[in-house]
């Protein structure tokens, strides 16, 4: 019996392959023709040789990745669209051209991917052609058995580049029918397209179960979603912190977390106010809470010690720039006496603001769910509307100077009306 290769497999023209000869072990090849036999590859690659202001000789070690230049080697030989030097043969482009047997090549599922820096090294640094190739060797190994029914996926490539819809069905070849909600109209509208050309489409607050990966088998409730990659917290206790996965590695999950992440009215990460001040809960069960003060103090409380904060007013503040911080946005922590030394320089995004307090969370730390209470002065906004320069005194008119007056209060008598006109008439 002969084995089926694998469609993934199959060497095709254009497809990329590895060497294993040993001056050029691993090296990136493209394959340019295929041999009638099917057991010939004539392949390109950038070449090891030494060429510059010398004629051919066989080197004992490999030289640095170049692309060959005609005009600096000596003793080149053009042959129409090739150059020959020595027994070697090159394109017009630069690349070593070479015919080998397909034992001579690594390719398929055993390969290697290759990498964003062997693609710039193959393509001169082209920076499109480097791109278009990463695009369509991802696009090219994609494992369709990854989606199933009832998936939220995004397309990725195409005209129709961005739509977002969910799985109906899913066919032998490669291609599904996705349903996309359309404004304006009540009824969906079916798509049919290739999965090759979709990711899965992975929403905040959506319980998600690990496939495959580093973290295969845990669970937990996305808390951020930013393209490919999905922020993922735990619902196992053993997890201190949130995890970072692709989204391609996920399966939606139709139950709901093992782990509490609300309760009634309290939520993780809320702002509650505990003995008159504020906390940000960590933790949450059926009977206990874990909150962390302003004064960075976790604690264990009953659901009865605590009360939610409504004061709207004080749900903001500004950062070392007079920017506004409220919940949600993201901050870098500035060299200040009140910010941790271990977190000057970091990043984090702010879960709970009160007065000239913020609760930051932050990848950096490993407890608390990576929460801590600093003051907002610390931060520094990095997204929305944000001002480097700091804000200017408030500009007062000059005040007038109100000396008193040195004049003394005058003498005045006052005589009766009579009087005065008796002693201004003449006398007989």
């Amino acid at each position: 019996m002969m084995e089926r290769r694998p469609s993934n497999d199959r060497i095709r023209v254009g497809s990329f392959v590895r060497l294993r000869p040993k001056q050029y072990r691993d090296d990136l090849a493209q394959v340019i023709a295929l041999g009638r036999d099917g057991q010939h590859l004539t392949l390109k690659f950038v070449p090891r040789e030494n060429f510059a202001g010398r004629t051919y000789e066989k080197q004992d070690r490999p030289c640095p990745q170049r692309l060959f230049v005609p005009t600096l080697a000596l003793g080149v030989v053009e042959t129409g669209e090739r150059y020959r030097w020595g027994p070697l043969e090159f394109d017009l482009d630069g690349y070593l051209i070479k015919t080998v047997t397909v034992r001579s090549v690594i390719h398929g599922h055993t390969m290697p991917p290759p990498t964003t820096d062997e693609l710039a090294v193959f393509y001169d640094n082209h920076r499109e052609r480097v791109r278009e190739a990463i695009q369509k060797y991802t696009l090219q190994n994609v494992d369709t058995g990854i989606f199933s029914i009832g998936d939220s996926v995004r397309i990725t490539s195409g005209q129709l580049k961005g739509t977002i819809g969910t799985i109906r069905s899913i066919t032998g070849d490669g291609t599904a029918q996705i349903a996309c909600q359309v404004p304006g109209r009540q009824e969906p509208l079916l798509l049919k397209v290739e999965l090759k050309l979709c990711s899965k489409h992975i929403v905040e607050g959506t319980h998600v179960v690990v496939q495959s990966g580093e973290h295969q088998g845990i669970s937990g409730t996305v808390v951020r979603a930013a393209g490919e990659d999905i922020l993922l917290f735990p619902d196992n206790n053993d997890f201190v912190k949130e995890v970072l996965v692709r989204a391609m590695d996920c399966h939606e999950s139709k139950l709901s977390g093992t782990a509490r992440h609300t309760h009634g009215i309290h939520q993780l990460f809320d702002l509650v106010s505990y003995n008159g001040t504020p906390a940000c809960i960590i933790g949450l069960n059926m009977k206990l809470l874990q909150i962390l003060t302003d004064q960075n103090e976790p604690k264990t409380v009953t659901y009865a010690q605590v009360r939610p904060t409504v004061k709207a007013n004080m749900r903001r503040s500004l950062d070392s720039m007079n920017n506004v911080i409220v919940r949600g946005v993201e901050v870098l922590f500035q060299p200040h006496p009140d910010t941790p030394s271990d977190l000057v320089g970091e990043m984090g995004r702010v879960e709970q603001v009160f007065n000239e307090t913020a609760f930051v969370r932050s990848q950096k730390l490993s407890k608390y769910s990576g929460i801590v209470s600093v003051r907002s002065e610390c931060l520094l906004l990095t997204t929305g509307r944000t001002t480097h320069r700091r804000a200017a005194p408030r500009a007062e008119l000059p005040r007038p100077d109100r000396r008193p007056h040195n004049a003394i209060r005058a003498e005045i008598s006052v005589q009766p009306a009579s009087t005065a006109w008796s002693q201004s008439q003449p006398h007989e």
